[in-house]
């Protein structure tokens, strides 16, 4: 995902610095009295976008693109301005960068709870949505075997509860949260893999290839609607820093499960043509 954030260094922090701090530590700093200045310039900020023509779901709204680059512009204009505010990196002791770009996600996830529905709305793709929540209910009859998901592996409870959390994506307003999801989605993937290396003999242990055929699997399991829009969303508006770690990984993982459900046929599982047309048939008259 591209970003117009400002670039960090990665270097440590000094010992006398704030680092990482919490969300609850980043709210009781905002409301100090010398931050009045940056509250006042947010609560602005959030309210030129709630009272905006078409906030509320009308005709006329923002495009998604107009409010990234409000965003952007706002983000970008918060960052500097912490960076040098005497209640945040010129205080005494200063918040450190780890501080810092603690608050940049914090900044994000109080802003995104106040105007997460008109962002989302703006890049909410319900055709595709419809699309994709179609397509999964016409591959239904996959097993892990057709997807190629090894045996050793095969942990229906698992890779339900794995499931279970992609779910919760619908359930949560920031873009933050919802990559959480994903990430402790893939997480319990991993963790089944692992398990499954200590276990059989080496031939039978999965490799680094074997993720994306499970996430595929526990993807068409999910079924989970708005899928396309979550993840027009968060591209659109999660901090790009965050999406080049664990993070990032995860949820490109989940557009590559989504992008190989949709254009799936039978040569890309290696099962007959008439075989793989038939039960789409079935699947669609069901």
């Amino acid at each position: 995902a591209q970003g117009c954030n400002r670039a960090r260094s990665t270097s440590r922090t000094a010992l006398s610095d704030i680092s990482a701090m919490t969300y609850q530590e980043f709210i009781m700093r905002l409301l100090r009295p010398e931050s009045a200045d940056l509250l006042g310039y947010m609560r602005e900020f959030i309210k030129g976008i709630l009272s905006a023509p078409g906030a509320g779901g009308a005709s006329g709204a923002a495009s998604g693109d107009a409010l990234k680059g409000k965003l952007a512009d706002f983000y970008y204009a918060m960052e500097d301005g912490m960076a040098r505010h005497r209640a945040w990196g010129g205080a005494t002791p200063p918040v450190g960068e780890d501080g810092l770009i603690s608050a940049r996600n914090w900044l994000e996830r109080y802003v995104m709870g106040k105007i997460g529905a008109v962002c989302f709305r703006a890049v909410a793709a319900p055709e595709e949505d419809a699309a994709l929540l179609r397509r999964m209910d016409q591959l239904k009859f996959l097993t892990p075997e057709d997807l190629d998901v090894r045996a050793s592996v095969r942990n229906e409870l698992s890779l339900g509860l794995a499931a279970d959390e992609l779910r919760k994506m619908n359930g949560v307003a920031t873009p933050g949260e919802k990559v959480a999801c994903i990430v402790k989605c893939a997480t319990m993937i991993f963790s089944v893999l692992n398990l499954a290396r200590t276990r059989g003999d080496a031939d039978a242990r999965p490799g680094a290839d074997d993720f994306l055929p499970v996430f595929i699997y526990v993807v068409l399991q999910s079924r989970v609607p708005r899928m396309q829009s979550n993840c027009h969303y968060i591209e659109a508006f999660h901090n790009p820093a965050n999406l080049m770690s664990k993070a990032g990984y995860c949820f490109v993982n989940l557009c590559s499960a989504i992008a190989f459900i949709t254009d799936m046929d039978a040569t890309s599982i290696g099962m007959d043509p008439d075989v793989f047309e038939s039960k789409l048939r079935q699947a669609d008259g069901a």
